[in-house]
């Protein structure tokens, strides 16, 4: 941060002239001879630009300073002060997490509106069976049979569905929950059979398979 450019000599002679006569200024403007810290402040408030624009200039004013052996500073310090190099850092830290933050609702988002267009095609594949069940012309069955085929339609469905819309959860190496975008040690997943989903279409599915059947045997008995 604080290496010296390579000047050539011209150059480093017009800038000890240069720096030598503005400190002679502000030792007349003072009525002694100022430090480092403030001669560097008061020409960045005369200039009156933004601390970023002048912040490339402040070697320069510093080797002036040096080839005029002029007496040393905490030059460090100096340029702490005045350009805070921690909350640049900081600045820089929060845009990283911003970017990072937008990503993840992103793939959030897309991930939700996959998994709307699964389930809906999902429910839309079972409303079709059902459309193909009422175009079956059984034969007839008896009152256990169709209690029997009622079961097992109602059973078929609900591990389909529970199985479908059930939850996955993620875990560490520790046995903690995580979310599905952790990537850390020991990653593991467990499947939730959705039990209430489950039920419900055992007895929704079993219940209409009954009635469906039954009315078609008392149809077929006209």
């Amino acid at each position: 941060m604080f290496e010296n450019k390579k000047l050539t000599p011209e150059q480093e002679v017009a800038l000890k002239q240069a720096v030598g006569a503005n400190v002679k200024a502000v030792e007349n403007l003072l009525g002694r001879m100022p430090s480092f810290r403030e001669y560097i402040n008061h020409v960045f408030e005369n200039l009156k630009v933004d601390r970023e624009a002048f912040k490339p200039n402040f070697n320069g004013f510093m080797q002036g300073w040096q080839l005029n052996d002029f007496p040393k500073d905490d030059y460090l310090s100096i340029y702490n002060d005045m350009f805070d190099p921690t909350r640049e850092s900081i600045e820089e830290t929060i845009s990283l997490f911003s970017q990072i933050f937008e990503q993840d609702d992103l793939i959030e988002k897309g991930n939700d509106e996959m998994k709307q267009i699964e389930s809906k095609k999902k429910i839309e594949g079972i409303g079709g069976l059902f459309k193909k069940l009422s175009r079956i012309n059984l034969f007839k069955l008896s009152s256990d049979e169709i209690i029997i085929l009622s079961i097992i339609t109602g059973t078929t469905f609900a591990l389909v569905l529970g199985y479908i819309f059930g939850e996955t959860q993620y875990f560490d190496g520790y046995g903690n929950r995580v979310s599905e975008y952790y990537s850390g040690f020991g990653q593991t997943t467990e499947h939730k059979f959705n039990f209430i989903l489950g039920i419900a279409s055992f007895i929704i599915t079993a219940g209409i398979m009954y009635l469906f059947l039954n009315r078609k045997n008392k149809n077929d008995d006209k």
